[in-house]
């Protein structure tokens, strides 16, 4: 198995045509020896236990989705873990990760190959869906005012606040980082996700995103990451007025 992990990440990146110094190789031949399996990742190399212990899983994760490191993927914490568990199956089933242009997916295949267990799956997302949201640094520049217009097709299934819909099967959107938001509404525009026909949120997203144009994408973006700083200052609003907001139900 441990093997069999090395020669499937090898391979990714062979496909990526990404050329890889030989004392790289030679490291990862070390690890194969020392029980531990490498995704190769460029210029730089990402050890998973060979184990399935939660901990051991988790922190082996966030060397790309989290900020300790060089950060290289999303980061997941506050996400529910339904959502993380569905994106798991799809990578394990080929749902997600097939299109040779969207290199980030291509880098998940390994990984769910060596932690294919579903039961270490429902853990690891609990383990996710735990931690608080952060607060994201905002990247993208588009207008937000534009945006909140645009969002009005997104909120049919996404929600008024972007909080997500498990009924459809629709994330929140409020938790994830702007960068990564607009990184897979283009990679939806250009067929780079969501083109598998088994794939029925991903079609329905593939086919939404080409509606729009790139700025306007980056307006819906924009208006996402601002959205509860912006019912916030209405709440204040109403309070200084001697209104309260009515909840949200």
């Amino acid at each position: 198995m441990i093997v069999e992990m090395q020669w499937i990440a090898i391979s990714q990146i062979e496909r990526l045509n990404v050329l890889f110094p030989i004392w790289l190789c030679v490291a990862g031949g070390v690890l194969i020896c020392l029980g531990w399996p490498t995704v190769l990742m460029g210029q730089e190399s990402v050890t998973l236990p060979a184990s399935n212990d939660l901990e051991e899983v988790y922190q082996a994760c966030v060397l790309c989705h989290g900020t300790k490191e060089m950060q290289r993927g999303p980061i997941l914490d506050g996400l529910p873990a339904w959502y993380i568990e569905r994106q798991l199956s799809k990578f394990a089933s080929g749902l997600r990760g097939q299109q040779e242009e969207n290199r980030s997916a291509l880098l998940m295949i390994p990984v769910v190959q060596q932690y294919s267990d579903p039961r270490l799956w429902a853990k690891l997302a609990k383990r996710f869906e735990s931690l608080p949201k952060p607060d994201h640094i905002k990247t993208i520049r588009g207008n937000p005012s534009q945006g909140k217009l645009l969002f009005a097709i997104c909120a049919s299934c996404h929600g008024p606040r972007a909080q997500g819909n498990l009924t459809i099967n629709a994330p929140p959107l409020n938790v994830q980082e702007d960068w990564y938001l607009m990184d897979q509404l283009r990679k939806f525009k250009m067929d780079w996700r969501g083109s598998d026909p088994e794939d029925v949120e991903g079609n329905l997203m593939r086919n939404i995103a080409k509606i729009y144009s790139i700025n306007d994408l980056k307006d819906i973006v924009a208006y996402i990451v601002r959205m509860e700083k912006d019912v916030e200052a209405n709440n204040s609003d109403a309070l200084k007025e001697g209104v309260v907001a009515e909840p949200e139900r």
